[in-house]
């Protein structure tokens, strides 16, 4: 499983090579921890068109790059 690999640092979280966006498994794994919510204000309104919450997986340092899981 994905999200086992990158636990054990064999996976990056990352997906693309010149851009650097974290993959949908690692996406859907992170809104499943914090119930689908914004982690800071626990907004979760779906969108009436997609069906989806409109969050923003992001980077406590700021490090696109640093896709550990206390980031």
């Amino acid at each position: 499983m994905y999200i086992d690999k990158w636990k054990l640092g064999e996976a990056t979280g990352i997906r693309g090579i010149n851009t650097k966006n974290i993959s949908e498994h690692l996406r859907g794994y992170l809104f499943k921890k914090v119930g689908n919510a914004c982690s800071v204000c626990g907004w979760s309104e779906v969108n009436p068109s997609t069906g989806r919450i409109p969050l923003e997986v992001d980077h406590i340092d700021g490090d696109a790059e640093n896709n550990s899981e206390s980031n």
